[in-house]
């Protein structure tokens, strides 16, 4: 009885943040992966996502069947009671798409269970708001047990066919089968309604704040905050959607918002809805640099260029990412020990990482698999003797975490992050690396940047989510 009522309330606390904005929803992003048996068709991984009307669903639908598996992809419509009909149905472990009905519930009979992720997806630690209920089966699906070598070789006598069930999962945005876990699951994630555009600036004492907006959303309940960075000290305030110019279009409604700074090169707004939050970002004048790391780094690499190629481009060597690693987080802030730069220290981590409060990091570096030449072993090894020398010397309270970096996309490593995960290491790629450097022009916060890779430790439920906007290729 406790189990249902919890469940309830998982259901109700994301019902609960859609109702703020419900109207918003105009589409609803479907794909899903199935296997046939001779009973029944049972989902693997399904999602959801729920898109407000700057979405269009241009992409066509994609319909794939064999003997063994169904997958597809769809876009549907979505208004608020065909949202909260498809909760319903959920809750009670059926989950319909438009060729296919699926049953979430186990032989016995049980209904799933529930998780409710209130502000991100466990798959993306920044950004706007990205409310989640993941409802997972009760007892492991029928594709842990099945011959993946003859599937694969199935899939390639389609009529569409495919080189591996991994290479149906790519294209169809889903997750790595070592990535979705034992259960059969179902995502539903929610969009958020509003953001701050990242064309946001501060351009000679003026802060222009950039807000995009979904139609139907109140903008007289819009909230925009901020936080001022002067010489003098911090400034705070807040004002409402009816100081805040709007244009409307076919798609969305642009806010925009200026105001004068003088002196101040730094500004942090926090973007909310009926005093919910929504989305944080911050602002920066190109012409007064509040990171003086970063400062004295583009007197020599300037619009950091150099360090771009060294982390992201094909051609660069193992030893240069390496050091453009190093590079990248002692521009953010951190203290390091660059171990793989010195010959005779090959034996250490590639780099150990210091934050102002004593967070440490022993960081392995990858141009490839995250387990290449057994990186991951290592890394559990050097943490492990790391974390007993300072237990002996009296420093067991420091927090310790293993992290690997690799130059490649997350999708390409998904056959090592299970293994990772079990182990706490977290897992920084390509995406990350980006989202990095995005960063390095604003203000210095390595406490703040240690606290988010704790969140890239793989777990089952933590699963990219793809940009759908894009066509597939």
């Amino acid at each position: 009885m406790v189990d249902h009522l919890e469940e309830n309330k998982t259901f109700d606390e994301f019902r609960d943040i859609l109702s703020y904005w419900m109207d918003v929803y105009k589409w609803q992003n479907c794909s899903y992966l199935a296997i046939k048996s001779s009973k029944a068709q049972r989902l693997v991984f399904g999602r959801i996502i729920l898109e407000s009307g700057i979405f269009k669903g241009k992409i066509p639908p994609f319909y794939f069947e064999t003997k063994s598996v169904i997958a597809g992809y769809d876009i549907l419509k979505a208004e608020p009671n065909i949202i909260d009909q498809r909760l319903l149905e959920a809750r009670e472990g059926t989950v319909k798409f438009s060729k296919h009905s699926f049953c979430l519930k186990n032989k016995s009979g049980d209904i799933p269970y529930f998780i409710f992720y209130p502000i991100y997806h466990p798959a993306l630690p920044y950004g706007p708001r990205l409310t989640s209920l993941i409802i997972r089966e009760k007892e492991k699906h029928e594709m842990l047990t099945m011959d993946l070598r003859l599937l694969d070789w199935e899939l390639k006598s389609a009529n569409q066919p495919f080189d591996s069930i991994q290479d149906l999962l790519t294209y169809m945005g889903l997750p790595m089968l070592s990535q979705m876990g034992d259960s059969a699951t179902l995502e539903s994630v929610a969009r958020t309604p509003a953001n701050i555009s990242d064309q946001s600036t501060i351009n000679n004492n003026q802060a222009e704040i950039i807000l995009n907006v979904s139609h139907n959303l109140d903008v007289n309940k819009i909230k925009l905050g901020c936080k001022v960075f002067n010489k003098k000290g911090i400034e705070r305030f807040s004002i409402n959607g009816e100081k805040i110019s709007w244009t409307y279009d076919e798609d969305s409604i642009t806010g925009k918002y200026n105001h004068t700074v003088e002196d101040a090169n730094l500004l942090q707004a926090f973007l909310s809805y009926k005093d919910l939050a929504l989305h944080s970002w911050y602002l920066n004048d190109p012409q007064k640099q509040t990171n003086p790391r970063y400062l004295i780094h583009s007197l020599f690499d300037e619009n950091h260029d150099i360090l771009q190629k060294f982390l992201l481009q094909a051609e660069s060597t193992s030893q240069n990412f390496e050091d453009g690693v190093a590079l990248l987080l002692n521009v953010l802030g951190f203290s390091i020990f660059h171990y793989g730069q010195i010959p005779k220290l090959k034996d250490g981590p590639d780099i150990i990482v210091f934050t102002p409060t004593g967070n440490i990091s022993v960081v392995e570096c990858t141009i490839g698999l995250l387990d290449k030449e057994d990186k991951l072993a290592k890394l559990i090894q050097r943490t492990v003797l790391i974390k007993e020398k300072l237990k002996i010397a009296g420093f067991e309270h420091f927090s310790i975490q293993p992290v690997i970096i690799s130059k490649l996309p997350r999708a390409e490593v998904t056959g090592h992050l299970e293994e990772a995960g079990k182990h706490g290491i977290a897992v920084i790629c390509k995406e990350e690396l980006i989202e990095l450097l995005n960063r390095v022009s604003f203000h210095l916060d390595p406490e703040g940047l240690f606290q988010e890779a704790l969140r890239l430790i793989p777990k089952n439920e933590q699963l990219p989510l793809p940009d759908l906007n894009n066509n597939r290729s």
